[in-house]
């Protein structure tokens, strides 16, 4: 209810023609603050001790450009050169295009005769340098002690865009002071499906993301780790490399996780206790949980299942379930993650202080299940031993007094 007080009141700071401006901005900071106590103490007791985490990446654009494959000689000063730009980068692009470099050696003896390379021979006929009554062999790397006849790249005709900038953000919560959790539809790997325009054209996919950062509350981690599998998103946080980072993960509330042997069994809660949608969409100054109701009967395949609130969640929220003032994270939201790409200085400026990215709303959630736990219990187990003791009992199956690891 405190958002509708908010939200009337702003109006009426707004709308009152006695008010100067400062006097409107000063109720307006009031009415914040007073939202802001309000919401802390609706949500007094219950895990909303929500992290933004943060990837910064770079990509590109790429559409057909050409139906004729397109070719550069190159000349024995550039071998070495671009053999070792496609080993650091597996790229090479020229003027907008793909290309990728092509040497032709002298098939040896065991060459022509191996079952391996029978169908990469061929005879030599004045192609590309060779000679009749030879045969060759082509390779994309230059051949240790051998030299090439003849060097090229080559390309199929794809075109690319320069590279741009992009940034998304996903709520994630501390499981202990190494280890962050989120949702897996935080699009870390998913490339966005909407067309990028760059200098005026076109480009249908995405391509060649490289991560450049990933950020917690807007700290970088060193040396980060991530694993996605089914519902689920780990992010590794090396202590020795991020030592006060690991003291804030440290200080967080302790984040219980409750699974289910079959998606049904989330209803069986409703007798129990209450569901809870977090989500922070009005802003970091107030984040809320608002009560949602589990809807009979919207079970879908995959442990889809539909829950009513107040406002939807966004995508990578949790929904939490309450019972004896202990919360327990049991689904995300199964909408889905779009951003924008950083192409120019308007663009840049638009995703800084507008929008990076775009968490769409849905009232669908999807249940977390045996495996996502037994991911969880993998993965911690193998990259840090010692942590998953501490924390193998934060996890349930079904119910609060059933915990899943012994």
């Amino acid at each position: 209810m405190y958002r509708q007080f908010l939200a009337v009141l702003a109006l009426s700071v707004f709308l009152c023609p006695a008010l100067n401006a400062a006097d409107k901005t000063q109720q307006l900071e009031r009415a914040l603050e007073l939202a802001a106590s309000k919401a802390a103490a609706s949500n007094k007791d219950v895990m909303n001790d929500n992290i933004l985490l943060t990837v910064d990446f770079k990509e590109r654009g790429s559409r057909e450009g050409s139906d004729v494959a397109l070719t550069i000689p190159l000349n024995p000063d550039e071998y070495k050169k671009y053999d070792e730009q496609y080993k650091n980068s597996g790229k090479i692009y020229i003027d907008g295009y793909l290309y990728y470099p092509l040497f032709t050696y002298e098939a040896t003896e065991e060459e022509r005769r191996s079952e391996e390379y029978k169908y990469q021979v061929f005879p030599g006929s004045n192609y590309n340098n060779t000679e009749n009554g030879k045969y060759y062999i082509e390779s994309e790397d230059l051949l240790k002690g051998r030299r090439p006849v003849y060097g090229q790249l080559w390309s199929n005709g794809l075109l690319v865009s320069p590279a741009a900038m992009g940034t998304i953000g996903c709520k994630a919560y501390a499981l202990g002071p190494q280890w962050v959790i989120t949702s897996g539809t935080c699009p870390i790997d998913t490339y966005d499906s909407s067309l990028l325009v760059v200098g005026g054209i076109t480009y249908e996919e995405r391509t060649d993301r490289k991560i450049l950062d990933i950020s917690l509350n807007g700290m970088a981690i060193n040396s980060p780790f991530y694993k996605q599998q089914g519902n689920i998103t780990l992010f590794y946080v090396p202590q020795d490399k991020n030592p006060a980072m690991s003291t804030f993960l440290g200080k967080q509330k302790t984040l219980k996780i409750m699974a289910f042997s079959k998606p049904q069994n989330i209803f069986a809660l409703n007798a129990f206790g209450k569901f809870f949608v977090h989500t922070s969409r009005g802003g970091a100054l107030v984040k809320d949980k608002t009560s949602a109701e589990l809807k009979q009967g919207s079970l879908r395949e995959g442990g889809i299942f539909q829950a009513s609130s107040w406002y939807n969640g966004t995508a990578t929220d949790p929904l939490f379930f309450t019972v004896n003032n202990q919360e327990y994270l049991t689904a995300y939201n199964a909408a889905p993650e779009s951003y924008m790409l950083r192409t120019d200085l308007d663009s840049d400026f638009h995703a800084e202080h507008i929008g990076a990215w775009d968490g769409k709303a849905s009232d669908f959630y999807y249940a977390l299940n045996t495996k996502d736990l037994d991911f969880i219990r993998q993965t911690i187990s193998a990259q840090d031993p010692a942590g998953w003791e501490q924390i193998k009992g934060q996890f349930f199956l079904d119910n609060p007094n059933t915990p899943y690891f012994k």
